[in-house]
């Protein structure tokens, strides 16, 4: 996983917020650890 995406997760789950991203496949591994994404319709 790449430092940056590490960091914009660490981020959206200090602020409480969702993470809105077409990247799921990396971010995917952080939603156990709090990450809340954000469904993209």
């Amino acid at each position: 996983m790449i430092m940056a995406y590490c960091m914009i997760a660490a981020t959206a789950i200090r602020c409480g917020a969702q993470l809105a991203t077409f990247n799921t496949t990396d971010f995917a591994t952080l939603v156990p650890h709090g990450l809340d994404l954000a469904v993209i319709a």
